[in-house]
């Protein structure tokens, strides 16, 4: 259980220059245990896993920013540079 998240400035500073290609053997590895101790049958659906998605933004600014923000150009000439994030859970089944 995770019981204190950092504040997402912290977050920020320690995963923005992490290459997501760099998590996957770990996440292999972790996949491939659970997989193997049978913890993921009750999460499977149709022959695959039922995962909820949802996109949201974690911040935004017209005056700060960094190499890895995403940049928009508003109607009012000002540029906007944000983040954006995206979370996924999975979902056991329901009995």
């Amino acid at each position: 259980m995770v019981f204190h998240v950092p504040p997402h400035t912290q977050m920020r500073e320690v995963l923005d220059p992490v290459n997501p290609e760099d998590l996957r053997p770990a996440f292999t590895s972790i996949h491939r245990q659970l997989q193997r101790q049978k913890v993921l049958e009750n999460y499977q659906y149709l022959g695959g896993y039922l995962v909820s998605v949802d996109g949201t933004g974690q911040f935004s600014s017209s005056h700060v920013s960094c190499e890895d923000c995403c940049r928009r150009n508003l109607r009012n000439g000002e540029k906007q540079y944000y983040h954006q994030l995206l979370g996924a859970v999975i979902q056991e089944k329901r009995r």
